[in-house]
C-alpha cells in the first residue's frame, strides 16, 4: 500500500514538471535567439513550402532538403510528454488557425550555390545562420537566409516546432521568432575535417542517426533539458563537433 502511494506521488510529480518544462525545451540545438507566445497554431494538412523568387534556379539538394521537411512533420508524429500524450491541448487548439504556407527566402544579393557548395566552404566563410517566424494568425511562415545552407539549418528547426495528438498536428507557442547561427569556430582546419570526412563514409551517416536521434529524443522528452547539469560534458563536446560537421546533417 505504501509503495502505491509512492508511486501516485511520483508520477503526480512527474506530471507537474513535465507539464512546466517551457515548450523551446524541444528545440536542439537550443537557438541563439528566441521569442515565443502562447497561442495555438495547427499545421494544414496541404501545407506549402514555397520558394521565393529570390532563388531563381533551385539547387536540387535545396528541392530534397524540402521534401524531406515535408515528409517529417507529417510522418514523425513526435507527442508532448505529458499525461494524456497531448490530449489535455485540444482544448487549446480544436479552433485554432491553421498554418498552409512556408516561405524560403535568401537576403537580396546572396549568391545562390547548392547546399552542397555551400558546406564545402571554408569555415570562416561558411554563412549558416538564419531567421524564422511564425505568426500566431494562420500567415506564411518565414525562413530567411545568406545562404541555402542556412535555410537548411531554418529547415531543421522549423520541424521541431511542432506535436501531433490524434491526428492533428499543432503548436502552443506561437508566434515564434528565431534568429540562429552556430555558436562555435571550430580550431580544426576545414580542409583536414573534409578530408577525414570523405575518407570516412560512414562518419556522414552516423552523425545524420545522431541529429536525427538526438532531436525525436529530446522532442519526446523535453525534461531532458531540465537535467542539463548532467549532460555538460557531453553536450558541449556534441556542439562543439557538430560546428565543425554541421553540414553533414
Amino acid at each position: 500500500m505504501q509503495f502505491r502511494v509512492g508511486a501516485a506521488s511520483f508520477q503526480l510529480a512527474l506530471a507537474s514538471v513535465l507539464s512546466a518544462a517551457p515548450l523551446v525545451s524541444a528545440l536542439w540545438p537550443l537557438p541563439r535567439s528566441l521569442d515565443e507566445g502562447t497561442t495555438a497554431l495547427r499545421l494544414s494538412p496541404d501545407l506549402d513550402i514555397e520558394v521565393s523568387s529570390s532563388i531563381a534556379n533551385l539547387p536540387r539538394d535545396l528541392y530534397d532538403a524540402i521534401t524531406r521537411t515535408r515528409t517529417h512533420l507529417f510522418t514523425d508524429n513526435l507527442g508532448r510528454l505529458v499525461v494524456g500524450r497531448g490530449a489535455s491541448d485540444v482544448s487549446s487548439f480544436e479552433t485554432a488557425a491553421y498554418l498552409s504556407s512556408l516561405t524560403l527566402s535568401l537576403e537580396p544579393g546572396s549568391e545562390i550555390l547548392s547546399i552542397t557548395a555551400e558546406a564545402q566552404k571554408p569555415l570562416e566563410q561558411r554563412d549558416e545562420a538564419y531567421t524564422l517566424t511564425v505568426p500566431s494568425n494562420g500567415s506564411a511562415a518565414l525562413i530567411t537566409a545568406n545562404s541555402t545552407l542556412g535555410l537548411l539549418r531554418g529547415l531543421t528547426t522549423f520541424e521541431q516546432l511542432w506535436y501531433e495528438y490524434d491526428g492533428t498536428i499543432y503548436a502552443l507557442n506561437t508566434p515564434i521568432s528565431i534568429e540562429d547561427s552556430p555558436a562555435y569556430v571550430c580550431a580544426v582546419p576545414s580542409s583536414r575535417i573534409q578530408q577525414f570526412l570523405i575518407r570516412k563514409p560512414i562518419l556522414t551517416a552516423v552523425s545524420r542517426l545522431h541529429v536525427r536521434f538526438r532531436t525525436q529524443l529530446v522532442r519526446s522528452s523535453p525534461i531532458l533539458s531540465a537535467r542539463k547539469s548532467l549532460m555538460v560534458s557531453v553536450g558541449t563536446a556534441s556542439q562543439y563537433l557538430t560546428s565543425c560537421v554541421r553540414w553533414i546533417r
